[in-house]
């Protein structure tokens, strides 16, 4: 399927948002050539063995009374086989009202935990997950994060980047 301008764009500005913020957190980011399954390489040139693969999806939430909802889709192989044996990490960008809201950083084996408990739906067809993160903004303006109509939290891996050993923060 042939993705159309606005979508590689939108798809490209999430994977950047991201890279600036792990640059900021001391990571060096490298971007693959060809892109199969893993969007960028997250480096600590200082420890060659503190590295992982990132798999960055955007999505652009939509306000439903008091809630946002984003839909989010992925190859059910890439998680439960990836193409990596390496730790890949999932980053799960979020847009609303032409902003970033915030990111969730979500590990491999955590993906595979939310799959196999059934919050992340059955694949379609194409063999993708379609699914939606759902959120709000509580009381006191924070936000919480969830899968399943508030069945399960996902407000651990909120902006949840990892710190190398030498962050510049």
């Amino acid at each position: 399927m042939v993705k159309d301008n606005k979508t590689l764009y939108f798809a490209q500005a999430g994977e950047l948002f991201v890279a600036s913020e792990l640059l900021f957190r001391g990571w060096n980011v490298a971007f693959p050539r060809v892109d199969r399954g893993v969007d960028a390489i997250i480096v600590n040139d200082e420890q060659d063995t503190d590295s992982f693969p990132l798999q960055v999806k955007t999505g652009t939430a939509k306000q439903m009374q008091k809630l946002y909802k984003v839909q989010y889709s992925t190859p059910l192989n890439q998680i439960i086989s990836p193409n990596t044996k390496f730790n890949l990490r999932y980053a799960f960008v979020v847009r609303q009202e032409n902003k970033w809201a915030f990111v969730l950083v979500i590990d491999l084996e955590k993906m595979k935990e939310l799959h196999s408990e059934g919050y992340l739906g059955n694949p379609n067809k194409e063999g993708k997950l379609i699914f939606s993160i759902q959120y709000q903004y509580n009381e006191n303006l924070e936000i919480d994060v969830f899968l399943k109509n508030k069945q399960q939290s996902l407000n651990l891996y909120l902006n949840a980047y990892p710190l190398p050993t030498h962050s510049i923060l």
